[in-house]
């Protein structure tokens, strides 16, 4: 009899088996018994228990649930080998002892699941059968489309193709060797485009198998009363729907794909100085006008009062951050209170404040943390119902403006430095300082591993590192006095520039996009949110207006020859594997003045994917110079860069 040391896995094992510490599969199912058989134990089975049914292989569908369907349900997804046992419900989510340990441990309400099951009930649970059939049908629908597109692609790679066939036509040999390098930059970008299609099906795929999975999961789960399987499957499944709206609403943009082929009239006359026919672009569009260029304006601004008649001054709104109802909540500095505005930004709820708040952060769902600049104080507030209601203060020794969360912590700026507190108050350190001028250290955010803070006063967005160490420190002409600064949760770096009237887009190392500015009705902007929601900027003055800009900002794909200088090609370029901020694409960092480059499209802050057909993906910043270096004569580019769309 084989051992339970056996290397073979089996789906179902044989009850029977496992109790005397044997592993044999499973081929019957005894619904009396709740136990599984082998095909020597069933024998047995039946002379003892004749009236009880067995159910073959043939009928699966009425066994339970397999062990590893049960582990998908019950286990950390985190920590596969340890059980969810707790709910966290400052940030609504699973977890294990090991998350609570290292995630969790200064959150103030876990509860267990097994409480939390009490509130279950039956019709719960078949919302729940529902939601999975229907979210693998949408994800189904989404692959439907997303492969349409790749045809779509390929279709508009071949009539690309065919239109290169005929504008050569009216040539001689002597294109033989210029068709050859434009076919070659279509294909580039055929398989540039594809594959930002094909990485969306995937994920759609990974998935809607997850989705199949949880269903396949929750079959057998006795769903007549509360349990804890239940209220797990809920919360997995609701993040999972949460996940399918934010992967859906990212690779959105990829479903109207074309190619172009736009033949050059002159090439006759420049034959023997060109190097392609005509330009290859292509681009993932969504609906409405792209427009594109170092300064793209936005002009479907809404203006929207938020002035109250108890108001006493000019509204300063200087934070605003958006709950998970869509309502915003927002600072006001110079009448000292907190208001809530609804999706139709109309205010909705007002609280009066004890100082002029300066800044705001979330600290869960319903706990938000509020800084007073001169008064030196922290203080919660929560927001339930549309109600909004003042909590616990925290006094420090430093003054407080700028307050970003994250893991238990709040990165807090004083003018002069950036600290981290506890939640309770204590300080875990003094991160970085510049006593060199007021305003110094000014607002932050925080992303991951990285930490950006505004210089009011030195015009400057520095990068750092947890530790304080600066990474980058960018500065633009466009862009002075900068007041906020927001990271969305799609990973957009939005700043405010005070005294230049703008709110611009910082991308890839040193890039800017402008997308507002004082002829959009920008006066002294101070605060900034990215709704992902409604793909709405938010945009706060020293007015009683603020500013909603219907607007997304997308990736864009374009290839184009550059012609080589005598000993240069009229740009550098910075990041790369193992740069001092981690593994970076490369990017152009600055366009030499009176170079070809600067008269063409390239951009500051564009990513260059490939070089004469060489991809530059994983190399590092020595190894992409030499390929720029040893290109000779005509260099084709491949370039990623960024577009305004207007909604």
């Amino acid at each position: 009899m084989t051992d339970t040391s056996s290397d073979v896995i089996y789906d179902y094992c044989c009850n029977a088996c496992e109790e005397d510490n044997a592993n044999r599969e499973a081929m019957f199912y005894c619904q009396p018994c709740s136990k599984r058989y082998c095909d020597k134990c069933i024998e047995q089975h039946n002379v003892l228990f004749k009236k009880h049914k067995s159910f073959g292989r043939k009928e699966l569908d009425k066994w339970p649930a397999a062990k590893t369907a049960m582990d998908l349900l019950q286990n950390c997804q985190q920590h596969p080998y340890h059980r969810i046992e707790l709910f966290c419900e400052d940030h609504m989510t699973l977890c294990c002892v090991l998350c609570h340990l290292y995630d969790h441990k200064q959150c103030n309400k876990i509860t267990q699941t097994a409480e939390k099951a009490k509130t279950m009930n039956q019709s719960d649970f078949q919302r729940l059968a529902t939601t999975l059939v229907s979210e693998q049908q949408i994800l189904g629908k989404e692959i439907d489309m997303a492969n349409e597109c790749l045809q779509t692609l390929h279709e508009a790679r071949d009539r690309a193709h065919k239109e290169i066939q005929l504008f050569r036509k009216t040539f001689n040999d002597l294109l033989d060797h210029l068709e050859g390098n434009t076919v070659q930059t279509l294909d580039t970008l055929h398989n540039t485009l594809g594959n930002v299609i094909k990485s969306g099906i995937w994920k759609c795929s990974k998935l809607k198998e997850d989705f199949k999975s949880m269903q396949e999961a929750i079959k057998d789960v006795d769903c007549g009363k509360p349990n804890v399987q239940i209220f797990i499957a809920h919360s997995k499944i609701t993040e999972m729907v949460s996940n399918r709206h934010t992967l859906l609403k990212k690779i959105s943009a990829n479903r109207n794909v074309d190619m172009t082929f736009q033949g050059n009239p002159d090439v006759g006359q420049y034959l023997s100085g060109l190097s392609v026919v005509g330009n290859v672009e292509g681009s993932n569009r969504v609906s409405g006008k792209c427009l594109s260029g170092e300064i793209a304006k936005c002009k479907e601004v809404m203006i929207r009062s938020v002035k109250l008649v108890s108001d006493k001054n000019t509204c300063d709104i200087r934070s605003i951050i958006e709950l998970p109802s869509g309502e915003v909540l927002m600072t006001d500095w110079n009448n000292k209170r907190m208001k809530l505005i609804d999706m139709q930004y109309k205010v909705v709820a007002h609280t009066d404040l004890p100082n002029s708040p300066c800044d705001i952060c979330s600290i869960s769902s319903t706990e938000f943390a509020v800084t007073y600049y001169t008064a030196s104080m922290i203080q919660f507030l929560t927001v339930n119902n549309s109600q909004i209601v003042v909590g616990r203060t925290l006094k420090f020794e430093h003054d407080c403006i700028g307050i970003a969360y994250y893991k238990g912590t709040v990165f807090v700026t004083s003018s002069t430095a950036l600290y981290q507190y506890r939640l309770d108050g204590q300080l875990v350190k003094k991160i970085y300082e510049d006593n060199s001028v007021a305003d110094a250290v000014y607002k932050c955010a925080v992303s991951g591993s990285l930490l950006y803070v505004t210089s009011f006063k030195h015009d400057k967005l520095l990068t750092m590192s947890m530790d304080g160490t600066i990474l980058i420190s960018f500065k633009d002409p466009a862009l002075r006095g900068l007041s906020a600064v927001h990271m969305s949760e799609s990973g957009l770096l939005l700043v405010c520039g005070y005294d230049s009237h703008n709110l611009v887009l910082v991308y890839g190392v040193r890039g800017l996009l402008t997308l507002a500015s004082e002829k959009d009705g920008l006066f002294h902007p101070e605060s900034v949110f990215y709704s992902e929601r409604s793909d709405r900027l938010i945009v706060g003055n020293k007015s009683d207006n603020i500013l909603v800009i219907r607007t997304t900002v997308s990736e864009h794909y374009k290839t184009f020859v550059r012609e080589r200088g005598a000993d240069r090609l009229g740009f550098s370029i910075v990041g790369g594997h193992g740069s001092p901020i981690g593994d970076l694409p490369i990017y152009v960092a600055n366009i030499t003045k009176g170079t070809e480059a600067e008269n063409g499209q390239l951009k500051r802050g564009d990513q260059i994917l490939s070089v004469n057909g060489a991809s530059l993906e994983g190399l590092t910043h020595d190894e992409a110079v030499n390929i720029l270096k040893n290109a000779k004569g005509s260099v084709i580019m491949n370039v990623l860069s960024y577009q305004l769309q207007l909604v």
